[in-house]
């Protein structure tokens, strides 16, 4: 038995270069080739840390949206950087799946007092960052 036959292997070769062009082309973490900047930060409310949640940085001009989770302490960093510019920053709590078939949550839903409702649409947030190229370092301040 062969392993490949030879009207086959035309077809084969072409996939594979394919799939060596898209591999190659998804290469970095700055395909565009546009300055990025660190981000990291802290999140607080009421001056304590927010130990939950996510911070997303939403950019009007580029449409981008750059997550980061909030960690015990209330800090966060976006893990390749951003493209630089002005953001709006949201903190929302955080995302829990629900698992189709999974029997209901024995523990009440955390409401998470700790994050208030302004601050968790882009429409309301008033938090900004404006990203430059480097290192960037923000505390965001919630009351």
């Amino acid at each position: 038995m062969k392993l490949f036959d030879k009207k086959w292997s035309p077809l084969c070769a072409l996939c594979v270069m394919f799939n060596l062009l898209v591999i190659a082309g998804c290469g970095g973490n700055n395909p565009r080739g546009i300055p990025r900047g660190d981000v990291t930060g802290e999140v607080l409310f009421q001056q304590k840390p927010v130990t939950e949640g996510v911070v997303t940085f939403y950019s009007e001009q580029t449409g981008i949206a750059a997550p980061a989770d909030l960690d015990g302490n209330g800090l966060f960093t976006i893990p390749d950087g951003i493209e630089i510019g002005t953001y709006t920053v949201t903190v929302a709590p955080p995302f829990v799946e629900e698992v189709a078939g999974a029997p209901p949550a024995s523990k009440p839903t955390p409401q998470y007092e700790n994050i208030p409702q302004k601050y968790r649409a882009i429409e309301t947030s008033d938090l900004r960052a404006d990203v430059k190229e480097g290192g960037n370092q923000y505390v965001f301040k919630m009351e």
